[in-house]
């Protein structure tokens, strides 16, 4: 019997949820198993059959949350929001409040009103402010902590001003007066208004050359909290260099963090997360034959539709709210009957160049494609597949690239369209294929980004071209980011790779510093003093001091340093300073000077 595929048309009733990833919004869209926005059910199939999704946040009340880690697209601006917080103002809460057009539910409370912490911090609790619409010492926000949540006393014993019923996104000390900026906006319409509270490029308090970038985001109906981190640095010689992430109740007993990211030194980028209200469910599912009106199914998010013709279905998902009222959204498709399937997504490979010549040309056996043709038309009959550089050839089914089996790229990336045909059933499958040719990066680099001497070492690695490139740092494990935060002093490597394994750069650097002290007493350990690494400068001239500001010895990078003696005789344990003079290979010629002081311990 000869079987038609089926073509699945979306009407789109709210149009906010995003490709791959549903959003915190109150909204329903239906796709296929696969997430593909256009479903077919294939030629040969036994029961013309296919399976439709319901995709919607799974809400519960919140007495309770969950935690998971989701893709970072944040959808809203880090600067520039319409209301500027603490501008050069730091540790406050904000005065004037931030008024909310809606309630939002958080912890089984309903609250139209918060404040909004320069340290990284959002509170219901409008008693941490005195309330007279500016900011004042009565609106001071800790910035000191050392406890984890939950927890009554956070953010400390010692503190008085405690900070509870909150979202912490990220809480840790940072200092708008130096710089960066703090902001909140309202965006959309009802059901889903966000509050977005964001910090850009605010720096870290005694680390004021790093700084955090993140946002917060609440969202109306469905209580849903996310934040996105941009990056979020550490300062580790302050405050034990502690943030935390999370959120927790008006009292300190219930409160949830992701793993790793509760109160602690820690540093990242590029990160979110979304905190969803996860007691009993107040959502319900029913789906719908749209024609007849006819109930299919309920609490089900996903069900197997049979149609003999073309047919229409609705899926409506029921949002109780804390007050009791509810919010109704839907979406609705059209199954029709057509002849040729275009199987969706795009099949995204990545080949590589395994010319002489690095061009991102290069020689592709089309047929290692064959087997996934197959599975998607899932044929039992005799067929024959093609291979078609536009898609209306493969319908047409002419000019096949002809042999298959060595075709050599035109374009980088190239675009083929496979074609399957059925024989018996006389069904056909056409599937984009999306080749790219990886011939390494355009561009590689590492660097030590931090200053020579800081106090924080930092190293950033950097690939760019048509593939998406890890890094490691001394054998680690491979990371995505290349920026590598808290490195030690010392010769590091730096491996650069792509995710095919195509390209392998190795990049030596190295850190360099001076040590606190050192224990001239002759026992073969710690006997001499000098730069670290000083081997690795182009020129460097060293001149000791005694604390007085007499001159005891110079040297330069090709001596093994001091070894504490003046004129022979060994000094007193006591504080010398040092005058350095140096040029580093990077930049060349550019001399620098520091001065700093040490330790002699005898």
């Amino acid at each position: 019997m000869y079987r038609n595929r089926i073509l699945i048309h979306f009407l789109f009733l709210i149009p906010c949820i995003l490709l791959g990833q549903v959003n915190g919004c109150p909204e329903v869209k239906i796709t296929g198993i696969s997430e593909n926005e256009t479903i077919y059910i294939h030629c040969n199939s036994q029961d013309s059959c296919v399976k439709l999704v319901a995709n919607y946040p799974e809400t519960g009340t919140p007495t309770s949350y969950s935690i998971e880690q989701i893709d970072y697209t944040p959808e809203f601006p880090f600067s520039g929001l319409a209301n500027p917080i603490s501008v050069n103002i730091d540790d406050v809460w904000s005065d004037p409040k931030v008024i909310l057009p809606f309630n939002f539910c958080f912890y089984n409370q309903e609250y139209s009103q918060a404040v909004v912490s320069s340290n990284g911090a959002i509170s219901f609790d409008i008693g941490n402010i005195n309330d007279n619409g500016f900011t004042d010492d009565a609106d001071e926000c800790p910035w000191e902590f050392n406890l984890g949540i939950p927890s009554p006393q956070f953010p400390s014993t010692a503190e008085p001003k405690k900070i509870l019923n909150a979202i912490y996104g990220v809480y840790h000390d940072i200092d708008p007066s130096v710089g960066g900026q703090i902001g909140w906006q309202l965006f959309g319409e009802f059901p889903c208004r966000r509050l977005v509270v964001s910090y850009y490029q605010v720096p870290l308090f005694d680390c004021e050359s790093i700084n955090s970038t993140f946002q917060m985001v609440l969202y109306e109906s469905t209580n849903i909290i996310e934040v996105y981190i941009e990056n979020k640095a550490t300062c580790p010689n302050w405050n034990n260099g502690n943030s935390v992430l999370g959120i927790q109740n008006a009292t300190g007993t219930q409160g949830i963090t992701p793993n790793g990211r509760n109160t602690g030194s820690w540093s990242t980028e590029n990160e979110a997360w979304r905190i969803t209200p996860s007691g009993p469910s107040n959502t319900q599912i029913t789906w719908y034959d749209d024609v007849s009106g006819a109930v299919l199914a309920t609490n089900q998010n996903e069900i197997t539709v049979c149609p003999t013709t073309a047919h229409s279905y609705r899926a409506e998902v029921l949002y109780t709210l804390c007050d009791g009222s509810t919010i109704l959204s839907s979406d609705t498709t059209t199954v029709e009957y057509t002849d040729t399937v275009f199987a969706a997504p795009p099949k995204e490979y990545i080949i590589c160049d395994k010319d002489d010549i690095k061009d991102g040309i290069t020689t592709i056996d089309l047929s290692i494609f064959d087997s996934e043709l197959v599975t998607e038309l899932n044929s039992i009959n005799t067929y024959v597949i093609t291979y078609h550089l536009s898609q209306q050839d493969a319908i047409d089914n002419v000019f096949p690239i002809n042999p298959a089996t060595s075709f050599i790229n035109i374009d980088n990336p190239e675009i083929v369209f496979g074609r399957i045909e059925d024989l018996d059933l006389k069904c056909v499958l056409i599937k984009e294929i999306d080749i790219t040719v990886s011939a390494g990066p355009a561009n590689f680099d590492a660097n030590v980004v931090s200053e020579t001497f800081a106090d924080v070492h930092q190293i950033l690695a950097t690939a760019t071209g048509v593939d998406q490139y890890l890094f490691s740092l001394d054998d680690g494990e491979f990371q995505v980011s290349g920026f590598f935060d808290n490195v030690n002093v010392g010769l590091h490597t730096i491996i650069i790779t792509d995710s095919n394994s195509c390209f392998k750069k190795v990049i030596e650097l190295v850190i360099i510093d001076y040590p606190k002290f050192f224990t001239p007493n002759g026992d073969g350990i710690n006997d001499y003093w000098n730069i670290s690494h000083i081997e690795e400068l182009v020129f460097a001239n060293i001149t000791i001091f005694d604390r007085y500001g007499k001159e005891l010895i110079q040297f330069d990078q090709n001596s093994k340093g001091w070894d504490g003696l003046y004129k022979g005789t060994p000094l007193p344990s006591n504080d010398y300073w040092f005058k350095l003079l140096y040029s580093e290979k990077k930049p060349k010629g550019v001399q620098r000077e520091f001065i700093a002081h040490f330790s002699i311990k005898r």
